[in-house]
């Protein structure tokens, strides 16, 4: 195991050091090692929640699902346009705070997908000598591992053991994702591999030969041959039968309301039974929209019908891209493409003298010298500003915290983030009462009401009577 920390240590580190500042990534802020030398010591972004406990609370509006989903497929966009695959998207690896502001976060699983030869993206052809038992490798193509994510946002070719996969498994864990926001529990809650596999197909029906192809394992026909899916057809009592899967009759793919193309007309022809035994046929897309209307998420609009159909594919190639999703009519009042910028840069596996690993202080060092920038920031902040009156209010209630000062900053406390004009400030915060953040030197005071994304986006109010907030 401590090899295995040590690498996702070791990613946490490199990868997260080439994303820059992206505002939906988390940020590394530091780097420290243990004076044992031995351990590590990261610093992130203060984020209040995850995904996870904002779901279970039961406090996500249909905005707040939108714009959540809009910022997970900006990073994704961002991540992927580097060559990184995350590998991990779960929503306890999304965090947030009051702003509704999301950062995907926990990059120990993640992957780049560049040549282990040259600095390139993975080949779509070529030649396969390095991997001959898998017809679907080419050389000097990255070998991914199938142990990755958590077991229920696996996409279905990392179930059935697929060494090729590449960035659309971030885009099926996202639909496992926005199924759990829809409906407040997780869609594909297996406790096995081959469980998730049934869990997939009672949704979305037996894969298509081609589906099969697409997902490039030489384990999956075995894995799946045998195994038991709903069939497309209802009988008299309403119910779908369920039927074997058979790896030398695959399914054929179904384009429409349960009619199949040409090449299953013999098929047809025997009223859809092959050797006396009805065969059983992939769902069309009207059949799977009608499961996600009907059975899963009848509150939902068409607009997120629309994008969990084009997210959760058997076939990687026909799943929705990060970019594509940016543009999809479900989060298009949030679209803004001079925002949405691809990575310029593709990652680097190798250290390098800009990483966070050249710079690292002991704990010794950290505190001598965060000690001596806080002495330097509250005398600086003393000379310039005031205290306001409003300040006194402190002392009058429990629930009052330190108020946080730091001139040339934004004012970051557990609850909000602002930006005044000057950055010149005190904060008072009342838990379950309104939040001011007082701006002394213009008379400028931000009022929010506390709770739970009530705003996406503060809004300032001119007061001059300071002495007066909070009463």
């Amino acid at each position: 195991m401590h090899h295995l920390c040590s690498q996702r240590t070791y990613r946490e580190v490199v990868f997260l050091s080439q994303m820059g500042n992206h505002e939906n990534i988390v940020q590394l802020k530091a780097v420290f090692r243990a004076d044992n030398d031995r351990d590590l010591y990261l610093v992130f972004d203060y984020m209040e929640t995850d995904l996870h406990a904002t779901i279970r609370a039961n406090i996500l509006e249909e905005i707040h699902k939108q714009y959540i989903l809009y910022q997970a497929f900006k990073a994704l966009m961002y991540m992927h346009s580097a060559q990184l695959v995350h590998r991990d998207m779960k929503p306890a690896n999304l965090l947030l705070n009051s702003e509704c502001l999301m950062k995907v976060a926990d990059f120990g699983l993640a992957r780049s997908l560049l040549s282990t030869k040259d600095d390139l993206p993975p080949a779509t052809q070529g030649p396969n000598t390095k991997q001959p038992d898998n017809p679907f490798y080419i050389d000097d193509n990255p070998i991914m591992t199938d142990y990755v994510a958590t077991r229920w946002y696996r996409a279905p070719e990392i179930l059935v053991g697929s060494l090729t996969y590449g960035t659309s498994v971030d885009l099926w864990s996202l639909g496992c994702i926005f199924c759990e926001m829809l409906g407040g529990k997780p869609v594909f809650p297996g406790n096995s591999t081959l469980n998730m596999i049934e869990k997939v197909g009672e949704v979305l029906g037996a894969p298509s030969g081609d589906d099969v192809r697409a997902l490039q394992s030489t384990h999956v026909a075995n894995m799946l041959d045998q195994m038991l899916f709903p069939s497309e057809e209802r009988g008299v009592d309403g119910k779908r039968a369920m039927l074997p899967f058979n790896k030398a009759s695959q399914p054929e793919p179904n384009s429409a309301g349960g009619a199949l193309g040409a090449s299953s007309s013999a098929a047809d022809s025997s009223g859809g039974d092959v050797g006396g035994q009805p065969q059983l046929k992939s769902f069309s897309e009207e059949t799977r929209r009608a499961i996600w209307r009907n059975s899963m998420y009848r509150k939902a609009s068409d607009d997120a019908i629309d994008l969990l159909e084009r997210l959760m594919q058997y076939d990687p190639q026909k799943r929705l891209t990060a970019s594509e999703g940016l543009g999809h009519g479900y989060v298009a009042q949030f679209h803004d493409p001079e925002t949405e910028n691809p990575c310029a840069s593709r990652v680097n596996i190798l250290l390098t003298p800009s990483h966070a690993f050249s710079r690292l202080l002991t704990p010794s060092q950290v505190r001598e010298t965060g000690q001596h920038q806080r002495s330097r920031q509250q005398e600086a902040h003393r000379q310039q500003v005031p205290r306001p009156a409003v300040c006194k209010m402190r002392r009058k209630s429990r629930h009052v915290s330190l108020a946080t000062r730091e001139p040339g900053g934004a004012c970051i406390m557990s609850c909000h983030v602002f930006q005044l004009p000057c950055a010149r400030y005190d904060t008072v915060i009342y838990k379950y009462k309104p939040i001011r953040v007082i701006c002394p030197y213009h008379g400028m005071a931000v009022a929010k009401s506390f709770g739970p994304f009530l705003n996406i986006k503060p809004y300032f109010t001119q007061d001059s009577h300071l002495s007066s907030h909070g009463a």
